[in-house]
């Protein structure tokens, strides 16, 4: 039935449903790695360089061979994954033994990375799964989404307006830009999760 399924689609959706099942995988296996890492830097103050880069880098691939392989993203979807390649590439070049933007920018991937959930079922929506099982799976991942982007957000504003009445470098402003069109994504799905999960219930009740 899934593969059936999978080979009725379009090549575009293929690479769609190709590319978040790879994000997923690499979301979930990056997650025990995020967990330490938070617990390090927010709790012991921490901010292992390497790792952090390394992880930073395996995070953003998906979004990269996403931006080139899958033709027919929507434009905020384009536009996080732009701004998830260029912010990779400033991470790689800075150093997190001093406090910067940065640091913020770490904390918000790894909660991201939480939501592997996400990308499953955003893959799944083309690989036969009933509605009833997408309608549980929207719901668990609009919990587990909402609950990181809340936490996610009020962290991010804490600290931006520490590091604005602190340092008040212009790469603060800059940094608040990408994140409002990552953000915006966020609420954008975070909306479709939530419209999904009653229209298959809906649907799987009328079955």
């Amino acid at each position: 039935v899934y593969s059936n399924s999978y080979k009725s689609i379009s090549k575009d959706k293929q690479f769609y449903v190709i590319s978040n099942l790879i994000k997923s995988g690499v979301l979930a296996s990056l997650t025990p790695f995020a967990i330490e890492t938070l617990y390090q830097a927010l709790w012991l103050n921490h901010w292992p360089n390497a790792r952090i880069r390394n992880l930073g880098t395996i995070y953003a691939i998906p979004d990269g061979v996403s931006l080139v392989m899958v033709r027919r993203n929507s434009v905020n979807t384009i536009i996080h994954h732009v701004c998830v390649v260029i912010l990779n590439y400033v991470s790689i070049h800075n150093d997190y033994s001093h406090e910067n933007v940065c640091r913020l920018l770490v904390v918000y991937a790894i909660f991201s990375s939480f939501a592997y959930l996400v990308n499953l079922l955003l893959a799944t929506r083309f690989l036969g799964v009933t509605k009833q099982m997408s309608a549980i799976m929207s719901i668990g991942a609009f919990l587990l989404y909402t609950s990181c982007c809340l936490i996610n957000f009020t962290w991010q504003a804490i600290r931006i307006k520490h590091l604005h009445d602190t340092q008040g470098h212009w790469s603060i402003y800059l940094y608040s830009l990408a994140i409002i069109f990552l953000a915006w994504d966020d609420l954008i799905l975070n909306r479709w999760l939530i419209k999904n999960a009653r229209t298959n219930f809906q649907l799987a009740k009328s079955d």
